[in-house]
């Protein structure tokens, strides 16, 4: 019997994330035209590289160009919500095509931990122009890790910017590719991340939530009236629960992320307890 919901606007969202969590804060990770990722200055043109640089993740060419603005800055600011005393690891892959801009600024905005340092194919620079490092056609591996110290809950971390510092050095064609900020003290896999209910990684398994908004979204099934053992999923652990008192309908469990649920109408022997607790501990990430 299958919990149905009638009202469009009450149903919760169908959502995917690879085993072992959702990292990449970073929605859409492949995707810098959208709207989310802010312009700095000027924003750059963004299209599909023929050149991919990952195989994990689509590559994206930035067409830099000085021209447009008369101080020459052209980037993204990507703004996400902050936790104060956490960790955050970013990291990303970038190959200049035609030339290295002057400057390319790659930094983690305000209320942040002085010492972060960036790296750069393994390698430390102490400073936030990564253009200094980088070799025109070589594909460079950049990652940063820092520690949010301000009180901001609303903040935008990952900047990155180009600039030349005299005029007429013409267009610039930068691929950049496997974007990702994570809540880490080191770099993980990367994650694609279409929107915050659609994560991908390469090589996990999928697993599958339904994402209630906790206001008005609910399931409900119609079951035959009796004394259920209910169990479900969810991001805190499995849970079962016993003697549950059923009369013609039954809703499902709101938390944000439902991974499994299951209703059976006796009690459950401890080798049945046991067997559904794994079954439903396999559908967590």
């Amino acid at each position: 019997m299958h919990a149905v919901q009638a009202t469009a606007s009450a149903r919760p969202i169908l959502g995917r994330l690879p085993r072992g969590g959702s990292r990449n804060l970073l929605a859409p990770s492949e995707d810098l035209s959208n709207a989310a990722w802010v312009p700095f200055f000027i924003k750059p043109v963004v299209i599909a590289s023929p050149d991919s640089i990952s195989t994990v993740s689509a590559t994206q060419r930035i067409v830099y160009d000085p021209t447009i603005q008369a101080n020459r800055y052209s980037g993204f600011i990507r703004s996400m919500a902050l936790i104060q005393g956490a960790t955050y690891t970013l990291s990303f892959k970038i190959c200049c095509r035609t030339r290295v801009p002057d400057n390319i600024i790659f930094s983690f905005g305000n209320n942040w931990s002085p010492t972060a340092t960036v790296v750069i194919d393994g390698a430390g620079l102490p400073a936030a122009n990564i253009g200094a490092r980088l070799v025109a056609g070589q594909v460079h591996s950049v990652m940063l890790t820092y520690t949010h110290i301000g009180s901001q809950t609303l903040g935008s971390p990952f900047t990155l910017y180009f600039q030349d510092a005299v005029a007429g050095k013409g267009t610039a064609n930068l691929d950049i590719a496997e974007i990702q900020s994570e809540i880490s003290p080191a770099k993980t896999a990367y994650q694609t991340i279409v929107s915050q209910y659609d994560a991908t990684q390469a090589g996990e398994p999928l697993r599958w939530y339904l994402s209630d908004d906790l206001v008005d979204d609910s399931l409900t099934a119609p079951l035959p009236s009796g004394t259920y053992t209910v169990g479900f999923a969810n991001d805190a652990g499995v849970s079962i629960l016993t003697g549950q008192a059923v009369t013609g309908t039954y809703s499902l469990p709101g938390p944000a992320r439902l991974y499994g649920a299951l209703a059976i109408n006796r009690a459950l022997s401890a080798a049945e307890t046991a067997m559904l607790s794994a079954w439903l501990g396999s559908r967590r990430p």
